[in-house]
């Protein structure tokens, strides 16, 4: 396949994507976790590797804002316009991002079989984010293959005009208040087995109507049921003691703050805690009790005080002075994010449109900083992702009892380990570009 460089619309030099919170993300890159985002599409036919890259280079004309390289600057690393390729590969490994192999870019595109995958730096793309891109390749991909007009409901296509909010910096500084202070750190229960083994992936899927008919009954979402689930299964198999086990659940900023359009990482997150008097109801009835304290905590002003601490975070790393200086302190990203137990990660509805007829699952897939569930849903079916770092399946076990105990339809896939694309930075010459 010949690859053409990327015909972008005019006045696009400007559109580049901010980069406070991606270089917060790149400084926390490292060889554990390199901070990178795999999202595996899963098709019902075999992917036509011609017209995905027809595909993908007319749809990332529409995102010139993500056409970046990262490069060093005055001790900090910072975003550059990309004019090259963008990559897409036959192959089902992890790319190389920020490699000449992937021209330097910080997202790729690769095939195999029945698969489509997009991986990219967490630093570019949130899961969101990422749909959005893949929504639009997706739907140009299918229109080409079986020759049909999908529709675009929901779905960025070049008709749309680019917006300044699609690139333009989201974390100001006037959103730093003067207390944001939330008051509900919880030094929270962790797995023994975290980071003692290999990335394992087990995967479950669950009917999208028989599953909604239980959350509705009990008055939740497929996010606080799926976190309900997955709390009672470490209150059966751990000593936890004294301590709390805590659920950080990911919330998209987006809404709270005005900029649904924005592109690049917009993610904050809440904890959930099960407290003692929850434990003692039943479990159908917890599901109720976890959707109020969820409630409470994503309310406008908690979300603006979780991205006020974010911003203010981001104002400290740029005062360090030196790159080794910013790299040393963000060996790890935890403090932005409190680390609970496990993390819950959930899109909610299928946001395909039309073009689901077309795809069998979506899978979302990182490295976990503790224990981490993904939950997507397309075409009729939920998918639920269990990655945790080490092969041990026990807690998985005792989730498929759980959803027998409830009578709730699945399906178990076989595990299996995997890992996410690399990210190096500053690889590139200035002449290149």
């Amino acid at each position: 396949m010949k690859y053409k460089t990327c015909k972008l619309f005019n006045n696009t030099e400007k559109m580049l994507l901010p980069n406070r919170a991606a270089s917060a993300i790149y400084y926390a890159s490292n060889k554990r976790d390199p901070q990178t985002i795999r999202i595996m599409v899963v098709m019902k036919d075999i992917v036509d590797g011609d017209m995905l890259m027809h595909s993908v280079q007319k749809a990332m004309e529409r995102y010139p804002y993500y056409h970046i390289a990262v490069v060093e600057n005055d001790g900090r690393y910072i975003n550059v316009k990309n004019n090259r390729p963008i990559v897409v590969k036959h192959t089902d490994k992890p790319a190389n991002l920020g490699s000449e192999e992937v021209n330097y870019h910080m997202i790729a595109w690769s095939y195999r079989e029945k698969n489509i995958y997009l991986d990219a730096s967490h630093g570019l793309l949130d899961g969101i984010s990422m749909l959005e891109v893949l929504k639009t390749v997706i739907l140009l991909y299918c229109n080409e293959k079986y020759d049909v007009e999908l529709s675009t409901d929901g779905i960025l296509t070049m008709e749309n005009i680019i917006e300044d909010e699609e690139w333009q910096e989201p974390f100001t500084d006037d959103l730093i208040l003067p207390n944001d202070d939330i008051g509900d750190s919880n030094k929270a229960y962790q797995l023994p087995e975290v980071w003692k083994g290999n990335t394992t992936r087990i995967s479950f899927l669950l009917p999208q109507e028989e599953f909604m008919n239980y959350v509705k009954q009990y008055h939740g979402t497929p996010g606080i049921v799926i976190t309900n689930f997955f709390s009672e299964v470490i209150m059966r198999l751990c000593d936890v003691q004294n301590l709390p086990i805590v659920t950080t659940m990911y919330v998209n900023s987006r809404p709270v703050i005005g900029k649904d359009k924005a592109g690049g990482c917009l993610v904050t997150s809440v904890e959930l805690p099960l407290t003692e008097e929850m434990k003692k109801l039943d479990l159908g009835k917890r599901v109720y009790e976890y959707r109020k304290m969820q409630n409470e905590k994503t309310s406008k002003e908690k979300i603006l005080k979780k991205i006020s601490r974010q911003v203010r975070e981001y104002t400290n790393n740029d005062k360090l002075e030196g790159l080794q200086e910013k790299l040393d302190k963000l060996g790890k990203a935890d403090s932005v994010f409190q680390v609970g137990t496990f993390s819950v990660s959930s899109t909610g509805r299928d946001p395909f449109g039309e073009v689901s007829k077309f795809i069998r699952e979506v899978h979302n897939i990182v490295i976990p900083t503790t224990y981490l569930i993904e939950m997507n849903c397309v075409n009729h079916m939920f998918t639920i992702d269990f990655l945790q770092s080490f092969s041990e399946a026990r807690y998985v076990d005792e989730f498929e009892k759980i959803l027998k105990e409830e009578g709730i339809p699945y399906i178990r896939q076989k595990a299996e380990n995997y890992n996410t694309a690399s990210a190096i930075y500053d690889k590139i010459n200035d002449n290149v570009l």
